[in-house]
């Protein structure tokens, strides 16, 4: 299927919701910079400096929902670590969103276990290329490297 959208976080949006209506599973691990959104920002709720090593430092979360809360859980790009206690403390993890490349280069090693930690829980794995996609090939870096996410 295909959604359009008129930004990139709206897509993003967009893609948090059909995976968290897919799965029946609204928690939400996170790496990496996906807009200023609710889902997004509702990370910084139980841990004000939760989204410091990933977006601005100390992102005031005033008129976030606290229904949200517990809802998000970020984690570093290459950090398969954080990741796996993510998943070990959220069996009802329905999403894993990774911002794919920013500044650095693509650790493959790294996303291929993300994708089988995925396929693993049942989480759909979200790649957010937004700010590299079509820069390193049409329709994806993803494409490039022989490894697909979910959306």
């Amino acid at each position: 299927m295909i959604r359009f959208a008129k930004c990139g976080g709206e897509a993003h949006s967009i893609a948090i919701r059909i995976a968290r209506a897919a799965t029946g599973k609204t928690k939400v691990a996170i790496s990496g910079y996906h807009g200023w959104h609710d889902w997004y920002l509702a990370a910084n709720l139980n841990n004000k400096s939760g989204l410091d090593g990933l977006l601005l430092p100390g992102l005031d979360t005033a008129g976030v929902p606290k229904e949200l809360e517990g809802t998000a859980f970020p984690f570093h790009y290459g950090n398969l670590d954080e990741l796996k206690a993510i998943i070990d403390s959220n069996p009802d993890l329905g999403a894993i969103c990774i911002e794919v490349q920013r500044g650095g280069s693509i650790d493959i090693s790294f996303l291929s276990a993300v994708r089988k930690l995925a396929n693993k829980t049942g989480a759909i794995l979200i790649f957010d290329e937004i700010s590299s996609g079509f820069r390193m090939s049409i329709g994806g870096i993803y494409k490039n490297y022989n490894l697909e996410p979910d959306m």
